[in-house]
């Protein structure tokens, strides 16, 4: 069972590439192309928001919820 919190969380991302342009500010040693997810307000505007977990431990830390969570609360494209 998913709990309602991170429920709510993933529904402010969706699915996005890494692309060469992220290696320098989403911090990730993806390769381009490997999939992630950004926020869907801004569209990870300026890098920010971005997330691309290269495998299920990283996606399953409280790290990632808590920064989707602290990007939503200050991303300006959110209501």
């Amino acid at each position: 069972m998913i709990p309602p919190y991170v429920y709510f969380l993933m529904r402010q991302v969706e699915p996005c590439y890494f692309t060469e342009a992220d290696r320098f500010v989403a911090r990730s040693k993806g390769p381009v192309g490997f999939a992630g997810f950004q926020c869907r307000h801004c569209a990870g505007h300026a890098g920010l928001g971005k997330y691309f977990p290269l495998n299920s431990k990283a996606l399953s830390t409280n790290s990632t919820s808590q920064n989707i969570h602290a990007h939503i609360l200050k991303c300006r494209k959110s209501s």
